[in-house]
């Protein structure tokens, strides 16, 4: 089985610390989404399926692909709308995480996060 690693911006690290206090099971779950990711990343040849949204860079500096997964759901809390935006690096096998949040406190991602890793 292929196996990526993950890693992350120290801003998503933050954003996870507070949704700790909303959803207490955030940790395991997101602990079995990082599995889901894998499986998926195996099961289709480093490629993910549909369900994982392939962002458009729109014009900044971005050279790996950026997808937005929509459908994380947490046990506890209301975690259906929680948005989680990620870098792949296929030849290096790492998933890179840059953000998560809420889709009502927060209408689309932080692109210049993003842009500033490739500088």
């Amino acid at each position: 089985m292929i196996k990526y690693d993950f890693d992350y911006h120290p801003k998503f690290l933050k954003e996870c610390e507070d949704l700790f206090k909303h959803c207490p099971n955030f940790k395991s779950d997101f602990e079995n989404f990082k599995d889901a990711i894998n499986a998926n990343l195996d099961m289709f040849n480093h490629n993910l399926p549909k369900k994982f949204i392939r962002v458009s860079n729109r014009g900044y500096n971005i050279k790996l692909p950026l997808f937005k997964y929509r459908y994380f759901y947490c046990k506890n809390g209301d975690g259906s709308k929680l948005r989680f935006i990620f870098l792949l690096h296929r030849e290096q096998l790492l998933v890179y995480f840059t953000e998560v949040y809420h889709k009502n406190h927060k209408k689309d991602l932080d692109y210049k996060r993003v842009e500033v890793l490739f500088k």
